[in-house]
Order: structure tokens, then C-alpha cells, then sequence
């Protein structure tokens, strides 16, 4: 250091500490006897009431997200026994054209 620090704080270092001050928590051990829960997190009833309805919201969305997707591998299900049956008849079809058994070895 070529020169000794002056022993003013400057308007910088001020605002430093302040804005120190104000972000250092005062921490508190909650088994303290003169801890007080804070407003924001006490639980009350209308809280817990909120949480139910956002939680039964969500529960009823995820169920209609289930519901469609089962409806839609239903219907592609069905679409495709019917493609199934459609060959099994053409093959069918083909065999009695020629006049051989192929589609008989194979299972409806």
C-alpha cells in the first residue's frame, strides 16, 4: 500500500453498509422462547384452503391430460384392428383367387 487509508468513509463505503445492513437477515432459532412465526408464514385456514383448490385444479387438469391421451390410444386401437381386418379379408380374398389355404394357418 503506497498510502495509508484516510480514516473517512467514503459515500460509497457508506452505501455499501447500509445496503449491507438492510439484506443481513436477523436470524432467529425458531426453538428460541421469543420466536414469533411471521405473518406471511403463519398457516391458517385460508391458506391451507387456497393450497387445497390449486391442488385439486391441478389433480382435475392432470385427468383430463390422462383422459384424452386414453381416448386417442382407443381410438388408434380401433383404427387399427380395423387396418388388421381389412388385410385379413384382401389376404383372404387373394387365397380363394388362387385357390390356396395361406390366411387358414393364420389367426383372426
Amino acid at each position: 500500500i503506497a498510502q495509508k487509508p484516510s480514516d473517512e468513509a467514503s459515500e460509497e463505503d457508506l452505501r455499501a453498509i447500509i445496503e449491507a445492513k438492510a439484506k443481513l437477515g436477523d436470524y432467529k432459532i425458531k426453538s428460541a422462547r421469543d420466536y414469533k412465526v411471521p405473518d406471511e408464514k403463519k398457516v391458517n385456514t385460508k391458506k391451507k384452503l387456497m393450497e387445497i383448490i390449486v391442488l385439486e385444479e391441478s389433480l382435475f387438469n392432470m385427468n383430463c391430460v390422462f383422459n384424452k391421451r386414453l381416448v386417442n390410444l382407443r381410438e388408434a386401437k380401433q383404427n387399427l384392428l380395423k387396418k388388421i381386418s381389412y388385410w385379413y379379408d384382401r389376404l383372404h380374398e387373394i387365397d380363394v383367387d388362387l385357390g390356396e389355404s395361406i390366411s387358414s394357418n393364420i389367426a383372426r
